[in-house]
């Protein structure tokens, strides 16, 4: 069984009375060198971290056992058949008595991702999306405190840990803007950012971007998800927004832009959940008690879409409508379906004014 080792360090030929082993353990994409001190366990890792994991029985190597493409480090304690991995794991596999002996380990996993971020570090973060060399990014669970603009116009892959833990916290306005082509968002928490142009997670015009599994909250929160009028084939999944004006707005103005939406939802927006967007299925606006003045507000090809609880109206200025609902929720809703075309197989009901105001081409045989 091997308790000490030989490490030749970078080319100058020192020789140490310890383990020696070099993989990526802080996740910049690099190889760390780092030694072991059987006599008490200790891990020093260049440039990064000092630890005590470990007894002079093990044998320590490095290897990504949780998946985040950065080594953990972890050892086997032969006679017993124990493997540890720090904080993640333990469990017994082997037995040293039939002649077991451990198969060597990788150093680091699999890499995922070009860069995976210091938990935490606001400013590791920000360097992570604005760079010019990596193409994918993870970001761990944490808070994340950005006071200027994020403009991501090189990273094609943002991948937050979890969408309720990854937050970006935002100030002064700040926002993320995502400047590049066939970029692919998921898992984060946006908080409070954005101003009267720019929403929290702002799209001026790029192309194939897609937004997945994404939450936007904020008091101050002007628009949740906006995209301007230049930007084609986005694609929205899976996203929820709760902030003081719209949710998920598109440019101001009709459009056709092949963009689409699906399981998108928006909370107590207070002005819209969605507006001017297009393309939309299975997404819900919740009012919350009249909090919200409108669903859905001049969106044009909606399918299963769900309204609940709004003050104004639920649909507004609307077209092509097919099996969408309002629950005007005791006359909370003034009107469930006002000023909208072409609907089927839509229902309204218990709107304080009326369930249809205004509306054209509507299929009388399928809407109530």
């Amino acid at each position: 069984m091997k308790k000490r080792a030989c490490l030749i360090v970078l080319t100058a030929g020192l020789c140490l009375a310890t383990s020696g082993l070099a993989a990526d353990f802080d996740g910049d994409g690099r190889e760390d060198v780092a030694v072991y001190r059987p006599s008490n366990g200790q891990w020093k890792i260049r440039g990064f971290t000092t630890i005590y994991f470990g007894t002079s029985a093990d044998s320590p190597f490095a290897g990504d056992f949780d998946g985040d493409g950065i080594a953990d480090p972890a050892y086997h304690r032969e006679s017993n058949g124990l493997w540890k991995a720090k904080g993640i794991t333990q469990f017994y596999f082997g037995n040293a008595g039939l002649g077991d002996e451990r198969v060597a380990a990788g150093t680091g996993g699999q890499r995922t991702y070009d860069y995976v971020v210091k938990a935490g570090d606001s400013a590791d973060l920000l360097q992570a999306l604005e760079s010019n060399t990596h193409r994918s990014v993870f970001i761990p669970e944490g808070t994340y405190s950005i006071s200027s603009v994020i403009n991501v116009d090189n990273v094609r892959h943002i991948t937050g840990e979890n969408k309720f833990g990854t937050l970006i916290q935002f100030s002064g306005g700040a926002y993320l803007s995502i400047e590049e082509n066939y970029c692919q968002v998921e898992n984060l928490y946006l908080y409070n950012g954005g101003d009267a142009t720019h929403g929290c997670l702002h799209i001026p015009g790029t192309d194939y971007v897609t937004v997945e599994n994404c939450r936007i909250s904020g008091p101050s929160t002007d628009s949740g998800f906006r995209y301007e009028a230049d930007s084609k084939y986005l694609k929205f999944s899976n996203c929820y927004a709760v902030v003081l004006g719209y949710g998920f707005m598109g440019p101001g103005s009709a459009t056709t832009s092949p963009v689409a939406f699906s399981n998108c939802q928006a909370y107590n927006c207070g002005q819209a959940g969605f507006y001017y967007c297009s393309n939309l299925s299975s997404c819900e606006v919740q009012g919350y008690n009249g909090t919200t003045l409108y669903g859905f507000h001049s969106c044009s090809r909606l399918a299963a879409c769900r309204v609940e609880e709004t003050d104004t109206a639920g649909f507004y200025n609307c077209g092509w409508l097919s099996s969408c609902t309002v629950n005007g929720e005791s006359g909370t809703t003034n009107y469930g379906f006002q000023s909208c075309d072409y609907l089927s197989s839509c229902a309204a009901f218990d709107c304080g004014t009326a369930e249809w105001s205004g509306c054209t081409k509507k299929d009388s045989d399928s809407c109530n």
